[in-house]
């Protein structure tokens, strides 16, 4: 992990449509709204899929454990839609874990 880029929400600049460069994109957040389900089998090192989430009309950004919803992306959410509808795949690995909270490190897969 890079030093420069390692806090919640966290962007590393680089070129590309939109200011973002897909395959360069990697950033340090939270799992919004963690399923309790899911939350258990959570743990750091746990690797997670990163994916668009879509409920009724709306299109969100997610965490999937083993096909299962984990939970909502919401800092760079914008950017990641972007990349993955584009055809980019990402994933999130669990870097800790403090009750509910859960940190992730999301990169390309």
């Amino acid at each position: 992990m890079s030093g420069r880029d390692s806090t919640p929400g966290s962007l590393t600049p680089t070129g590309g449509t939109g200011g973002v460069d897909c395959s360069q994109l990697r950033f340090n957040t939270y799992i919004s709204s963690p399923k309790p389900t899911v939350l258990p089998q959570l743990n750091p090192g746990t690797i997670l899929h990163v994916d668009v989430y879509k409920l009724g009309a709306t299109e969100t950004v997610a965490v999937f454990l083993n096909g299962t919803l984990a939970g909502g992306i919401v800092d760079q959410s914008a950017r990641l839609f972007q990349c993955i509808t584009s055809g980019f795949m990402f994933k999130a690995t669990v870097v800790s874990k403090n009750g509910a909270q859960i940190a992730i490190r999301i990169e390309p897969a």
